[in-house]
Parts: structure tokens; C-alpha cells; sequence
């Protein structure tokens, strides 16, 4: 990421520092200068250690965690490539962590040449964030659709790993409407309820519509029968518009408003995200 402003290296000045608050947090974001002046390319399927975070007030150990989980967890959605803590400190107690992921940079949701636009996700979309986490399993929604990226897999692989993603967007949204599960599937007053009639009903509570019939019939052919009889051509565009339906659905979800890139684009075409209507 590009920062938004300028701090001081020794004789150098990098423009490597994103700063905000959120909550009663004041986080600053300090990136090394080398992932300023190196192209993406060198570092995508590496390991480094891109970023420095302070952060004022945190209160304990579990709360600096806690603020770090769901920082990386933002981070990774916005860059689309996984973010994790290597160490943290709090007073004289310091944890360092296994990195298990590589870099990746092909379709960032958010314009990470604008320290601007990266502070502003931040900022506009952490309070729902923290509403939601639980309730929607953010943290693993978010880990499922950046890991199906990362994949090498088959695309047959690629897709099941979409399809847990719009499975758990199905099952939490079930459960948040007070649905009981039982008998192998969603129930409420007016019955039974199976994937599509779910999916559509989490979409439409964040004012989407998508046509999902492709996506549905492919994700019953690869659950029942292991591989497709389609093209690779047909299966990767699937695969993108399930992957820009979950990354709008989690915007809205965030109450994000502004622009994000879509990801069939590969991160090159932006949409304008709008205040939702009460």
C-alpha cells in the first residue's frame, strides 16, 4: 500500500504513513519503504514484512490482539491478499506469530495506490465490522474468499471454496432472521428454505440482486458429482461473478460508501458504492 502521507527514515522522507481513528483507537500504519519503491510483482508469492502498526489505546494483551485480528482481517479484504501479525508488544510481554501465507496482488477491492482510499475503508466500514463479526463469521467469510484467490488448485477447487463463502453468507443470514436448522436445513414460519431462496434473501437485505441460477447450478453439479462437464471459460467467469457478488455484499453489509474495484476486473474498474436508503 501507498501511504497517504510522508514520515521520516533517517535523510529519507517515505510516503509510507496511513493515519486514523476508529472507536477510541488511534491507528497509524507505517509501511516499509520497500513495498513503496518495489513493483507488486516482487513481492507477490513472498512473506515479507511490509508494515509497522501503532496503536493508542489499547488497554491488555487480549485487546491488542483482538484490534490486530480484525485490522489484518480488513487489510486482507481490501488487498486481497492475506494479512497477518508477525509480533506484537504490549508492556513486557511480546508474541511472535508463523507467517503460512504468501503475498498476493491481482484484484484488490480497494485502490491500495491511495493511502486515501484505504484510510477511508478503514474508517467508514470498522464500527460494522465489530457489529457484525460474529454474527456473519466475518473473519472466516473474508479468510475463504482471499484463500480461493490464492489457490492453485483446480478451478473446480477454487469454486468449492466460493461456494463455503456464499454457504456461510446463506447460514448466517438464516440464523440472523431467527431460522432454526434442522433436518439438514433452514426452517421458519413458512417452511422449509433451501440455498437459493436463503442466498437471495441475504442478498436482498443489503439491496442487492444478482442473477445466481449459473452459479447455483454449477455449485449442485461440482457437490454432487466432484468436477463440471463446462468449460474452463464458463467455470472462471462463475467463479468472478461469485467472487464480485460476495465482495459487493460485504461493502454494503460494512456500510461502505465510495468506490471499490470489482474484482472480474482485476482490480482495474471502479464502482461507486452509495449510502443505502434507511
Amino acid at each position: 500500500m501507498v501511504g497517504e502521507r510522508f514520515y521520516e527514515e533517517g535523510s529519507r522522507r517515505v510516503r509510507g504513513l496511513i493515519e486514523l481513528e476508529v472507536g477510541n483507537l488511534a491507528i497509524r500504519l507505517l509501511q516499509e519503504p520497500h513495498v513503496i519503491t518495489e513493483p507488486w510483482r516482487a513481492l507477490v508469492d513472498q512473506r515479507p514484512i511490509t508494515t509497522t502498526v501503532e496503536l493508542t489505546g489499547i488497554e491488555s494483551m487480549e485487546d491488542l490482539e483482538t484490534t490486530l485480528r480484525r485490522l489484518c482481517t480488513l487489510l486482507s479484504f481490501a488487498t486481497f491478499s492475506p494479512v497477518r501479525p508477525v509480533s506484537f508488544s504490549f508492556g513486557s510481554r511480546t508474541r511472535m506469530l508463523p507467517v503460512s501465507y504468501a503475498a498476493a496482488h491481482f484484484s484488490p477491492a480497494i485502490d491500495t495506490r491511495s493511502g486515501k482510499a484505504v484510510r477511508q475503508f478503514l474508517e467508514l466500514t470498522w464500527e460494522a465490522f465489530i457489529r457484525y463479526e460474529k454474527e456473519r463469521h466475518l473473519h472466516e467469510l473474508i479468510e475463504y474468499l482471499v484463500l480461493a484467490d490464492r489457490s492453485e488448485e483446480p478451478l473446480e477447487v477454487k469454486l468449492l471454496l466460493v461456494f463455503v463463502a456464499l454457504e456461510n453468507i446463506k447460514a448466517t443470514y438464516a440464523r440472523s432472521a431467527g431460522m432454526v436448522f434442522r433436518d439438514g436445513a433452514f426452517h421458519s414460519s413458512k417452511g422449509r428454505h433451501g440455498f437459493e431462496y436463503l442466498l437471495r434473501g441475504a442478498l436482498a437485505e443489503v439491496g442487492l440482486q444478482r442473477g445466481l441460477n449459473a452459479a447455483i447450478k454449477l455449485r449442485n453439479e461440482i457437490v454432487h458429482f466432484g468436477l463440471s462437464t463446462q468449460s474452463p471459460h464458463r467455470l472462471w467467469d462463475t467463479y468472478r461473478r461469485c467472487q464480485d457478488t460476495a465482495r459487493i455484499y460485504l461493502l454494503r453489509l460494512l456500510r461502505f460508501r465510495g468506490a471499490y474495484r470489482t474484482y472480474a476486473s482485476a482490480g482495474h474498474r471502479s464502482i461507486l458504492v452509495r449510502r443505502r436508503r434507511p
